[in-house]
């Protein structure tokens, strides 16, 4: 069975302080909202002081997803790129193309992203 990464919600995190405040031990925490228990001793761990805060800790989740690096491949080099090629009459499908087989680093674009960056 795989089992897909989900963050945790706030109404699990309500959860996890119900079960704590119940005397529920960590694995038993992670059996009743489906997930492994090392995602509930990391948020444990996370959490500053003695009790358990779940609003603060949603809190803090929000915040580190806001703040977490977005990998993205726009550069104002490969946009540049882009237009030149659009200046030779190639379309996104022949661009997209071309970077995946001709570029040093081997830039994989979709052509529906090529299309956003050129705003059409």
């Amino acid at each position: 069975m795989t089992i897909t990464y989900r963050q945790l919600t706030l109404e699990q995190r309500y959860q996890i302080k119900a079960l704590l405040t119940a005397g529920y031990n960590q694995s038993n925490i992670a059996r009743e909202l489906g997930c492994h228990r090392a995602t509930i001793s990391r948020e444990l761990a996370r959490c500053p002081g003695r009790h358990y805060q779940s609003k603060l800790a949603q809190q803090a989740s929000d915040a580190r997803r806001q703040q977490a690096y977005k990998a993205t491949k726009y550069t104002p080099a490969l946009l540049a790129i882009i237009r030149r090629c659009l200046r030779h009459y190639l379309s996104p499908e022949m661009i997209a193309h071309r970077l995946d087989i001709e570029s040093d680093h081997k830039i994989t674009l979709s052509t529906m992203t090529i299309y956003r960056w050129i705003g059409w």
